[in-house]
């Protein structure tokens, strides 16, 4: 087949995951697609490679578990492949049941978490660039003892074949190897699909097109990767810790260049999906997850853990635990503090050593300077909860509520027993028992609390 240069550069593309291996080699329960890598499951890293290299008309092969679509959702069209009968018989699954519309196909391995959408314009643009060419392919320079498919080429140098490691050839065969990422004119493939030979272990290899291109007459191109680290190809958790690695070198290489300083990047760990504004210093061993967001000239760390967080600006987090916490401008937390779900920590606030904080709003400049405990509570702004102080929200069957107006003085060793209400500018007594609402500026002490004159 003969396209004219202009058909080929304005021809519509679709695109292909191939998803229904079984990653038997992970050895995990988990599938091996939904395995993150910086963070993200494999599967999305590489549907958002896709999309944004202008691709968005993406089909996902898939065994006929239902995991994926229960993952994923179903805002991907899904193509079953009944029977692991290889890379080849994906191919043949989704032209014996989808309507394809487009011209060109991408067809992209599943397991290749680090594949960049530079890589992938790379290969559009080469496709694109030569008319006569229905099968373009990315390639790498693998190490000698790699099990990727080696590219032949002839004595000109052009692309003849690739063989897989059972073949004998394989051994001395050149470095240069297959990625797993190939555009595929979609009318030569429909023709040439069903001429793949059947191996003896019963499966139909992709790779086996590159050969059949060529003995059509046409011209197949390997395309270098900008990075060899893209073509980490994921089958065991040794390989999943390798591609953890380059991922996670990406994303504080990123941060470091947009302005953050990140004094040791051999102990940080931090997710592709962080947001961490400049001026602000990372220290050692700190671990910052999910859609956490961290505000400028903040100061996080030593062995600070921060997940699915929103962190202000100009806020000092030593040594603590934060997992779904918003800290407003100003906060300092730790160090040995954790912070659990749903707490909202206002302006200029500090949370000392020990103190740990569940489902609760605290107000601006509020001190919690020492151990104790603050769960299911509203404490206003300038309150003052001394060390020891805890508030009893569970009576064994459900969770009640404590509410600390402005200004309050909580006294080390209280114990608020909820539901309570303690006013504006009142004062519990150290040691106190409070098992009653205590009214506005009234002090209270004793075993259970009741007011006394100041």
């Amino acid at each position: 087949m003969t396209m004219n240069q202009t058909t080929r550069e304005n021809g519509t593309w679709a695109a292909i995951i191939l998803a229904a291996g079984r990653g038997t080699r992970m050895a995990t329960t988990r599938p091996k697609l939904l395995h993150p890598v910086g963070g993200v499951p494999m599967i999305n890293r590489v549907l958002n490679a896709v999309g944004d290299a202008g691709i968005t008309d993406t089909t996902i092969v898939r065994d006929p578990s239902p995991t994926l679509p229960t993952a994923l959702g179903l805002i991907y069209p899904y193509i079953i492949q009944p029977t692991p009968n290889g890379t080849g018989g994906a191919l043949r699954a989704l032209f014996e049941i989808a309507a394809l519309n487009a011209e060109t196909l991408l067809v992209i391995n599943g397991d290749l978490p680090l594949i960049t959408a530079e890589s992938l314009f790379a290969l559009r643009e080469a496709y694109e660039s030569d008319a006569d060419a229905v099968v373009t392919l990315l390639a790498f320079d693998a190490l000698a003892d790699s099990d990727a498919g080696r590219i032949l080429r002839s004595a000109d140098a052009a692309v003849q074949e690739i063989i897989e490691t059972t073949d004998y050839r394989h051994r001395d065969a050149p470095t240069e190897s297959n990625v797993g990422v190939y555009a595929i004119d979609v009318a030569w493939a429909r023709e040439a699909l069903p001429r793949l030979p059947l191996h003896d272990n019963g499966e139909y290899y992709i790779t086996d097109l590159v050969a059949m291109a060529v003995a059509d007459g046409h011209p197949v191109q390997a395309i270098a990767l900008g990075s060899s680290d893209e073509a980490i190809g994921v089958n065991t958790l040794v390989d999943l810790a390798k591609a953890e690695q380059v991922a996670r070198r990406r994303a504080l290489e990123a941060l470091m260049l947009s302005g953050v300083t990140i004094q040791d990047p051999a102990s940080t760990y931090i997710d592709d999906a962080v947001s961490i504004a400049p001026n602000t210093v990372i220290h050692p061993n700190t671990h910052i997850y999910g859609k956490s967001v961290i505000g400028a000239a903040s100061d996080i760390g030593p062995d600070a853990h921060i997940a699915d967080s929103i962190v202000g600006e100009h806020c000092s987090v030593r040594a603590s635990w934060l997992d779904g916490v918003t800290l407003e401008n100003g906060v300092s937390v730790g160090p040995f503090a954790r912070l659990r779900p749903d707490t909202h920590i206002g302006e200029d606030t500090h949370i000392g050593s020990f103190g740990e904080i569940k489902a609760s709003r605290l107000g601006r400049r509020t001190a919690m300077g020492h151990f104790g405990y603050v769960g299911d509570s509203e404490i206003g702004d300038d309150v003052n909860i001394g060390a020891g102080a805890v508030t009893c929200n569970y009576d064994g069957t459900d969770k009640h509520r404590t509410i600390v107006g402005d200004k309050a003085f909580i006294g080390s060793g209280s114990m608020l027993v909820a539901p309570v209400e303690i006013g504006a500018h009142a004062y519990t007594a150290a040691g106190s028992v409070v098992t009653k609402n205590v009214a506005a500026g009234t002090t209270v002490a004793g075993v259970p609390a009741k007011p006394i004159r100041r």
